[in-house]
């Protein structure tokens, strides 16, 4: 029976979610650039309705594309630093993309019913 305890299987854990972390943030990053295109075409559309809730969609897009970074650079560091800003960033970053989540959902409520 496996040790989830011991220092070897906790390491290699480590490296396993460090790994798949990496694999996720770089088919998020993939995905990301393949519709920039998209982005671009409703940035020149929301010139013109300045309340488009693509708004929220952008804010989505682009505050978990910071978080994302934000943990490759948090699981890659190697020398000592100073990580309560980086953490801080990390969790404003998940507030603004939970508040525009929860914002879209309320003031765009009348259209799903």
């Amino acid at each position: 029976m496996t040790n989830w305890n011991s220092p070897d299987v906790i390491a290699s854990n480590g490296v396993s979610f460090s790994r798949l972390v990496h694999a996720f943030v770089g088919l998020y990053i993939w995905e990301w650039f393949l519709f920039l295109d998209v982005d671009w075409m409703y940035v020149k559309i929301i010139k013109r309705y300045p309340l488009s809730p693509m708004m929220f969609y952008f804010m989505n897009r682009y505050c978990l594309l910071a978080a994302l970074i934000s943990v490759v650079i948090a699981l890659n560091v190697e020398s000592e630093i100073n990580c309560q800003p980086l953490y801080a960033f990390m969790n404003a970053s998940q507030y603004y993309r939970l508040n525009a989540n929860l914002s879209a959902y309320e003031d765009f409520s009348y259209l799903v019913t």
